[in-house]
């Protein structure tokens, strides 16, 4: 995972502005194809292109559409070879068999005019939405063979934080797939800058003692543990605050435990102090879910109904945070109405899949000074792979744990060879203290969980 510079509002911005130009995209291809098409919610995502992996995508060919009029930039589209062959057929009516079908000029000029279909569309809902035109270039497909050739051809950077938008398109049941556009933080910013700047005037009339409608920031992020929930949650104050949008920019993080007291008539009052400390800042709720116990006239109730009185008082100077599981999360919500109007913005945070949490560990072994020898890939992917299916998967969490691991089996490791050398651990080489080897990765957790509860006490002989 690269270096997150967007808040989640701003990502969300980004989802939201995607998600519209892409329903024009879905339209036009349907039209085209003469079937329906479905595209989903785009998930964005901000990495460093250098650590930039295709996962499960596999993409054989890729599409860059520049933009020509309106907005600086350009998209990369890629697709499955396999997508591309169901498109063709549709719309030449062939069936090729997989054995014969060929990325030959034809197949890819097809595709090239689908793409253009839907990017036209898209602009057309982009002049739309940013009041201005915005015209495409004519697509120019390339293949994917060589990864590192696409990011130095045709990444807006090659090094630093690009923006992937992930969606998946679904033509009918015969393509179903997920695609990814790559985008310069640059062009992201121009198409949300009309969002900040919607906060900064609600600001400025604010300021300025106008009387007008306020849109309210609060937002709701649901998600598995280790998504990065908080690690997000904890920019958004620093940005609002670059931007003018809240005075203090603080944040204020947390739970149940923080918000509840422990005797009656007392959860009320720990709930305004806290909104009143918390002026200008960000108040981060985690697992706010634990707050709906269900008990009427509650501890919790009496939590919540304070939450959402204080949310309206000082709408305009503290942003709420709410965060957990998204059913949970959903349950909270639907369970109390006054929530429904003053969180709009959901960011839903998925999953890791397995070759980015492999990405994610090279990040944080590098940041610590660590190299990861041949095969560690390989025995961290099958670790990771069991363990994604258990209810309890941390994504990130867990495979920091799994790097603290590694590193208490590197310690013992060396200490046992130093032993056998007769020299002390500081005399072994700078790069036998900093590598980590497959045999230190292991997770005891997985062999318990997979074998059943541990027996607590003695057991008979």
């Amino acid at each position: 995972m690269g270096e997150t510079i967007f808040s989640p509002m701003v990502t969300d911005a980004i989802g939201e502005i995607m998600n519209i130009s892409l329903g024009s995209s879905a339209t036009a291809v349907s039209n085209m194809l003469d079937h329906r098409v479905d595209i989903t919610t785009p998930t964005v995502q901000v990495v460093n292109a250098e650590d930039f992996v295709l996962g499960e995508i596999e993409p054989a060919v890729g599409v860059e559409i520049k933009y020509v009029c309106g907005l600086e930039g350009s998209n990369i589209m890629m697709l499955k070879r396999s997508d591309v062959k169901a498109i063709v057929d549709i719309l030449l009516g062939t069936e090729t068999a997989d054995e014969d079908f060929q990325l030959d000029e034809l197949s890819v000029s097809v595709v090239c005019e689908v793409m253009n279909q839907m990017m036209g569309a898209a602009s057309t809902a982009l002049s739309d939405l940013l009041g201005r035109m915005v015209n495409i270039s004519t697509p120019e497909s390339f293949e994917m063979d060589d990864l590192d050739k696409v990011r130095r051809e045709h990444f807006p950077v090659q090094q630093g934080p690009v923006v992937v938008v992930s969606f998946k398109l679904n033509i009918e049941g015969i393509v179903e797939s997920e695609f990814m556009n790559v985008m310069s933080v640059d062009l992201v910013k121009e198409l949300v800058a009309g969002r900040i700047a919607l906060m900064q005037a609600q600001k400025a009339r604010r300021d300025a003692g106008i009387d007008a409608p306020f849109i309210p920031l609060h937002l709701a992020f649901k998600g598995n543990p280790g998504t990065g929930k908080t690690e997000v949650a904890r920019l958004i104050g620093r940005i609002l605050k670059e931007e003018g949008i809240l005075s203090v920019g603080d944040f204020y993080e947390c739970g149940r435990q923080d918000l509840v007291a422990g005797f009656v008539g007392g959860t009320a009052p720990k709930v305004e102090a806290l909104f009143q400390r918390a002026k200008g800042s960000v108040i981060f709720i985690d697992e706010a879910y634990a707050l709906n116990d269900g008990q009427h006239g509650g501890y919790g109730e009496e939590a919540i109904t304070t939450i959402i009185d204080q949310m309206e008082k000082l709408r305009e100077d503290v942003v709420v945070i709410f965060a957990g599981y998204t059913q949970e999360i959903d349950e909270l919500f639907a369970a109390n109405p006054g929530f429904a109007s003053r969180v709009r913005t959901h960011v839903e945070f998925p999953d890791y899949g397995v070759d980015e949490l492999v990405s994610v560990l090279h990040l944080m072994a590098r940041k610590q000074g660590f190299t990861l020898a041949q095969g560690v890939d390989e025995r961290v992917r099958e670790l990771l792979e069991r363990a994604v299916g258990q209810p309890s998967f941390g994504n990130a969490r867990f495979v920091r744990n799994l790097l603290e691991e590694a590193l208490i089996a590197q310690a013992g490791r060396l200490a046992a060879e130093a032993t056998g050398a007769c020299v002390a651990v500081g005399d072994l080489s700078a790069d036998r203290l900093t590598t980590l080897v497959p045999e230190d990765f292991t997770w005891i957790g997985l062999d318990q969980a997979s074998s059943g509860p541990r027996p607590i006490g003695f057991l008979a002989a």
